[in-house]
């Protein structure tokens, strides 16, 4: 569930779903996901990333597509970074 947020904003309040049926009654505080939040996330799967925020995949999805974030980069982390483990010298695009 999204809250409405303007167009040029930054951030998305999203409300995480209760994950089982006896939290179903009790009110969740929204999550405040902007871009710097999501970066926390990108070594991640995007399905433990959702997890870890306590929002479904598809929530996490289409918050990221509204903040720009087109798909999650957790390939292209774990891609960079091993390449970092294999030539410590070389740059990457992430140093």
């Amino acid at each position: 569930h999204f809250e409405p947020a303007t167009t040029m904003s930054e951030e998305i309040r999203v409300v995480p779903r209760p994950r089982d049926d006896n939290q179903k009654d009790r009110q969740r505080d929204a999550i405040v996901l902007t871009k710097t939040v999501l970066t926390d996330y990108f070594h991640l799967p995007l399905s433990d990333a959702a997890k870890e925020l306590g929002v479904s995949m598809t929530t996490l999805k289409q918050t990221c597509r509204k903040l720009g974030i087109i798909t999650w980069p957790y390939r292209k982390v774990r891609k960079e970074h091993k390449k970092h483990l294999l030539f410590p010298n070389r740059r990457t695009s992430f140093d």
